[in-house]
């Protein structure tokens, strides 16, 4: 697996992932459930299942950590800068495929605006994608 497509699975979890995920810890819990006195316990600890399972709903979704984040914002800059790229190349396509003489004319002007940001946008992802932060081992 790539590392680009290895920092895109550090996500945020949509409302329905997040769901999924309670509800599926909360059928593993059940699995471990045994009775004793007419009343549902799990593990060894003697918690019962009610209370696990409030346990679990109190918990939520994990959270990934700051690194992790970091990382998928990194890599949605380094999609960008890609993307950034290739709007680049097609508008100086677009730009080297203008006839002589429409050369000088307002569109080629607008053309040359859009090619300059551009160049500048990339520069700037550029800047980000070669930043490299290491956090203390406390936010790992």
């Amino acid at each position: 697996m790539s590392q680009r497509s290895e920092m895109r699975e550090v996500r945020r979890l949509t409302e329905y992932e997040k769901k999924v995920y309670i509800e599926a810890k909360k059928n593993g819990v059940s699995l471990y459930a045994w009775w004793k006195d007419g009343v549902q316990y799990v593990g060894t600890t003697g918690c019962t299942l009610a209370k696990a399972l409030q346990r679990v709903e109190e918990e939520g979704t994990p959270q990934f950590s700051v690194v992790n984040r970091y990382t998928a914002a990194q890599a949605l800059v380094g999609d960008a800068l890609m993307e950034f790229k290739a709007l680049r190349d097609e508008a100086q396509g677009w730009r080297d495929g203008i006839p002589k003489y429409l050369q000088e004319s307002p569109k080629a002007e607008q053309l040359d605006y859009v090619i300059d940001d551009l160049d500048t946008d990339i520069g700037h992802a550029e800047e980000i994608v070669a930043i490299e932060i290491e956090f203390p081992a406390m936010f790992g």
